[in-house]
């Protein structure tokens, strides 16, 4: 949140210096929009992130760095996955080979259930960046999905290798195991060695004993995770939704009911 806060500063400090700054608009729009994506999904910053990119279009329709900032756009603050490819098309004519483009449209393609065109999008953008965290995890998440672990694993050596790795990317192979297999080694030992500022919103202490059915162990970790809504653009966790579960996995019906209205 830190980084997003300072990269809107510095956007807002460059339109104040030049009003018609089209990219500079688009780079607003993009911290928008991932202030709303991997944040709390305001709808206010969602309208702003449509506001800034409009704008740049208006501006400078041609430019392929606005129009790849629309094809996101759509993608993720509309979910017009048809929409945003169209624009991906636009925006490769003016930057080919780009492995922001290609990564972009892998994921689009795997959001459409269309995984063999994702997976073969995602190593396209490999192979122009190997270095790019983002899109590793991508192919690990998609082999997997796609039952072929072996390749999940292959990729994941490549992204272990790089350096200065973020804990949330480190632990993509491991979170797959979990998700996948019910393989939760891996995970532990990942959560053993995380600092706890990496931890995913409190949730991964809780996590792995409540799959352990170490319910005690879970009560403890979850009366430390903050009273907020917990998730990502994948799921909404209320708090009071992680205790029911810890009723009703121990039995406790009365509290089950109670907990999950709360949610609510």
């Amino acid at each position: 949140q830190t980084s997003l806060r300072r990269r809107a500063e510095l956007y807002r400090q460059a339109l104040a210096a030049d009003p018609d700054f089209a990219l500079a608009m688009a780079g607003l729009s993009r911290v928008m929009l991932d202030n709303y994506w991997h944040g709390d999904r305001e709808p206010a910053l969602n309208e702003q992130a449509r506001e800034w990119i409009e704008r740049a279009v208006a501006l400078q329709p041609d430019d392929p760095r606005v129009q790849l900032q629309m094809g996101e756009y759509l993608y993720r603050g509309r979910l017009d996955y048809e929409g945003a490819l169209a624009w991906l098309d636009k925006a490769e004519r003016g930057l080919p080979g780009s492995a922001e483009v290609m990564a972009l449209r892998g994921f689009i393609y795997r959001r459409l259930g269309r995984m063999d065109q994702a997976i073969a999008a995602m190593q396209r953008a490999a192979e122009r960046d190997p270095r790019s965290s983002e899109v590793l995890v991508g192919l690990v998440e998609m082999a997997a999905q796609t039952g072929d672990m072996a390749a999940a694993q292959r990729w994941d050596d490549k992204l272990q290798a790089l350096p200065d790795l973020p804990w949330t990317s480190r632990s993509a192979m491991a979170g797959m195991q979990v998700a996948l297999q019910g393989e939760l080694g891996p995970a532990e030992r990942m959560l053993a060695v995380m600092p706890a500022d990496s931890l995913d919103s409190g949730r991964d202490p809780y996590w792995i004993p409540y799959l352990k059915r170490d319910y005690a162990q879970a009560s403890r970790a979850l009366a430390l995770v903050p009273d907020e809504l917990l998730g990502s653009q994948f799921i909404a966790l209320p708090k009071p939704l992680l205790r029911a579960r810890l009723a009703y996995a121990q039995g406790d019906a009365a509290q089950t009911r109670a907990e999950a209205a709360s949610a609510l």
